[in-house]
């Protein structure tokens, strides 16, 4: 093997002393990571004092300062290996780091993409860099994307961010599922902690240690009231039309309204002059 070097495309990337690169610890930042502040992990520090640096970083610059975009946990452990090679008279290591050129939109995308890979991250947390993500101006289905859900799945797990902190914390304990705390979410909150004690108050089903979907679903309805708001069928705003069709005292606006609402047909008139903003 005396050829060493590798036909291919080469990239930005190199060698740096860790204490050289910066973390975000403010949480106003747009790039903020809440996990910068987990404790430094014992076992990787020791791996890396005995094997030194085996895999790469993505970094970006932030003005004059070079930023820990993805590899946080390697940097805190590689920061506190060098303290104690440096007592022990030990050569230091240094971080082999990729500089990522983009936008702020961009690195948080790659931050919860790696972070959603390595990490077990909680249902609500996943909401919140949802969230953030939509914050960059990404649509509610590109957000989803980024951590591998489709756009049902990711307006069901926006709905935790409307719950009580005490929903929220019945599904991070695992008492309530992500579906049903979902289900409550339409309640007020003073409502959604009483379904909720109910609920969890019956103990678990047969099925499941969680309280199931069905019985806060039949909450909510409860709590709602037997007046609650239901969309009607299709086959129903049919049927409406039909009758609206032959009452001679039903507005022309009102059988627009529902063909539209039954058929996708929006005839000309004040309907459609409205829909447009006219």
């Amino acid at each position: 093997m005396a050829k060493t070097a590798i036909d291919a495309a080469r990239f930005d990337a190199y060698w740096i002393e860790p204490e050289r690169l910066k973390v975000i610890i403010n949480k106003a930042h747009p790039l903020y990571d809440p996990r910068i502040e987990l404790p430094v992990d014992e076992q990787l520090v020791v791996s890396m004092m005995t094997e030194g640096f085996t895999t790469v970083i993505t970094v970006a610059k932030d003005g004059e300062d070079i930023v820990v975009i993805d590899g946080k946990r390697r940097y805190k452990a590689a920061c506190e290996a060098n303290v104690r090679l440096k007592k022990l008279g030990r050569e230091q290591i240094k971080m082999a780091c990729v500089n990522k050129r983009a936008d702020e939109n961009a690195l948080f995308g790659v931050l919860v993409t790696a972070n959603e890979n390595r990490v077990n991250t909680s249902e609500v947390e996943r909401a919140k860099l949802v969230q953030r993500l939509m914050g960059f101006g990404r649509t509610e289905e590109e957000a989803g994307a980024t951590i591998g859900l489709d756009k049902t799945k990711t307006n069901r797990l926006l709905k935790l961010l409307a719950c009580d902190k005490k929903v929220q914390n019945a599904v991070e304990s695992g008492k309530l599922s992500p579906s049903a705390a979902a289900k409550l979410s339409v309640l007020p909150n003073e409502k959604q902690v009483e379904k909720l004690e109910e609920i969890l108050a019956e103990g678990p089903t047969e099925r499941s240690s969680r309280a199931t979907v069905q019985k806060v679903a039949k909450a909510v309805k409860n709590a709602q009231g037997d007046f609650a708001a239901v969309p009607p069928t299709k086959k129903e705003v049919k049927d409406a039309l039909k009758q609206a069709e032959g009452d001679t005292e039903c507005s022309v606006e009102v059988q627009d309204v529902l063909r539209w609402v039954a058929t996708g047909q929006l005839a000309e008139g004040w309907f459609k002059k409205w829909l447009k903003g006219e």
